[in-house]
């Protein structure tokens, strides 16, 4: 049983883009793409930037970012 846990984003604020990246496993996938030889390290964490600033872009349209 976990005694303690903190907010996704921390030592951040979560907001949603946070919210939506965690949810979407931005980065399980990255690194599931990376061990798998799917796509090389370094293309997979590319990806997966692209994928965070998009989202992140989204939200940030909305206003709430």
């Amino acid at each position: 049983m976990t005694k303690w846990a903190t907010n996704v984003g921390y030592p951040g604020y979560a907001n949603a883009a946070v919210d939506e990246i965690f949810n979407t496993w931005v980065l399980n996938t990255m690194f599931a793409k990376a061990a798998s030889g799917a796509m090389s390290p370094a293309d997979a964490v590319k990806e997966a930037d692209r994928r965070c600033k998009a989202i992140h872009e989204k939200w940030r349209e909305k206003n709430l970012v």
